[in-house]
């Protein structure tokens, strides 16, 4: 009898253990499976305020029972009523300050939330466990590391946000000052091959188009089919005389002033180029032969007007044909005859070409 006493005494004392912790053999069992299930999800934000009261009074709490706890006898033994009485006080200190966490705007982590919710605690599978020591470390740790929304202090996310848009930041800087040199370099480029086709195009000595700038011009014409053009031959009487007098600087000298006078001449679309040596061509597109004709008795008699120094006076012999565009180099081939005969005429003076290949006639000069 007696020893059936002890029995039963021992089983009353298991069962108020298992009613009160929710079995110590299950706590054994499932402190593993409790540590792998409250580190399911990641700890709290890092810390802005790590001297909170409210935080250290919740790692206190959390240190308290986690000690209280470690000191529970083995499966099968009594707990002494004192030691009982402090783990309830401390369990329900902990659900409070879970409460005020929550209100105070904190985000609670799983393993915080385990460790200071109620005794015992459901597992995975639905048992009654206790928290073990890792439950108790992980709590502790996220913690001593926990912010609240809108806090003031700096977090390590918000550094890192920081940093990622000083980083994006200096990234536009440079991409823009690269951009600025690029468009510098390409914008001088660009200028130095335009003053390369100006130079390839202009006459050195006169500023005029060249003969490169003829041949494409005259090639460029030709696209424009029935379109009527009107080209100018200009030559410079005794030219070579002039030079061997004066000497080739005065000769440059002649060939610039009479490059400007034809510019100047020349109606606004006319272009004026320099032939070769003391010859000029100039291009009349739209031109009829009334107009072309007066252009170029302009020229005669302002080139007679024209005194240069050392050489005196100078004239200028014109030959001048009319034709389409499409048919703009046997026209040129025209004014050039025409200027032959001009020259043969006597010089100082203007000759039409005729348009059916006859023999070039002298025209009348008509005023400017």
């Amino acid at each position: 009898m007696t020893f059936s006493r002890r029995i039963i005494r021992s089983c009353g004392i298991v069962v108020v253990g298992c009613a009160l912790f929710g079995g110590a053999g299950a706590v054994t069992a499932s402190n593993a499976s409790a540590a792998r299930l409250v580190r399911s999800t990641p700890p709290l934000t890092p810390v802005a305020d790590p001297h909170d009261p409210l935080l250290l009074s919740a790692i206190r709490a959390l240190e308290a029972e986690r000690d209280l706890l470690a000191q529970q006898p083995p499966a099968g033994q009594a707990m002494p009523i004192g030691l009982r009485g402090q783990i309830r006080t401390a369990d329900d200190r902990g659900a409070q300050l879970l409460e005020q966490l929550r209100r105070a705007g904190y985000r609670v982590s799983q393993p915080v939330e385990v460790a200071l919710g109620p005794l015992p605690r459901p597992n995975a599978d639905g048992r009654p466990v206790l928290p073990g020591p890792d439950v108790y470390r992980y709590a502790i740790e996220d913690l001593a590391t926990a912010t609240r929304p809108g806090d003031g202090g700096t977090s390590t996310s918000t550094n890192m946000t920081k940093v990622l848009v000083a980083v994006v930041l200096v990234s536009a800087l440079l991409a823009v000052a690269a951009l600025v040199v690029l468009v510098g370099v390409l914008v001088g480029r660009r200028r130095h091959d335009a003053g390369l086709a100006q130079l390839a195009h202009s006459d050195s000595l006169t500023g005029l188009a060249n003969r490169r700038r003829l041949d494409e011009d005259l090639h460029a014409c030709r696209r424009n089919r029935r379109v009527p053009v009107a080209v100018m031959m200009v030559d410079v009487d005794n030219f070579k005389v002039i030079n061997d007098t004066h000497g080739h600087a005065a000769g440059d000298r002649i060939l610039q002033a009479i490059g400007t006078l034809l510019a100047r001449e020349v109606r606004s679309k006319d272009v004026v180029y320099r032939y070769g040596g003391e010859e000029f061509c100039v291009l009349l597109p739209g031109s009829n032969v009334e107009e072309a004709m007066r252009v170029a008795e302009r020229i005669r008699r302002s080139t007679a007007e024209l005194t240069v120094p050392v050489s005196g006076n100078v004239t200028v012999s014109v030959g001048v044909a009319i034709g389409v565009a499409a048919e703009v180099m046997r026209t040129l081939g025209e004014a050039d005859a025409a200027l032959f005969d001009a020259k043969r005429g006597g010089r100082n003076r203007v000759y039409l070409a005729s348009g059916d290949e006859s023999p070039v006639r002298e025209g009348l000069p008509v005023g400017g």
